[in-house]
């Protein structure tokens, strides 16, 4: 809604609002996925999240709920309740094996390539466009 309403507010063509309201809806959405993976898999030293607490904490990420349909190890081992801390590099393990780190970075990818292409379409021009173009970068490039 921000980068609409911000293209709105400057009356821009409706076909470029539509533009700018997909670009910042990918761009969340690419960010959200992005968070999941390194919720799990990232370094926390560098990202200043933990990789254990999402497991932990039981949050249904996209690893998560990838590997639930799968019904592998992971949903078995998930189904039985809590998740201790000591298990969490294991169940990373098994996340990986049965494909949710590969499902989720491939989901990260595809919204961020949606993001970029709305923003391209979006024609921007100036500082704005510019700090748009460096505010997408600077989130979609996060590493684990």
């Amino acid at each position: 809604a921000c980068t609409e309403l911000g293209a709105r507010v400057a009356l821009v063509d409706a076909k470029r609002q539509a533009a700018f309201h997909e670009f910042g809806r990918s761009l969340g959405l690419a960010f959200q996925v992005q968070d999941d993976l390194l919720g799990i898999w990232g370094d926390a030293a560098r990202t200043g999240k933990s990789t254990e607490s999402d497991l932990v904490e039981g949050k249904n990420s996209i690893p998560v709920l990838y590997a639930l349909n799968q019904g592998g190890k992971f949903a078995a081992r998930w189904a039985e309740g809590p998740v201790r801390g000591e298990e969490t590099t294991e169940l990373a393990e098994l996340l990986t094996a049965e494909g949710a780190y590969d499902y989720t970075q491939k989901k990260a990818d595809e919204w961020t390539a949606k993001a970029m292409q709305s923003l391209e379409e979006a024609q921007g021009e100036g500082p704005a466009a510019e700090a748009l173009e460096e505010l997408a970068g600077m989130l979609l490039k996060r590493t684990n």
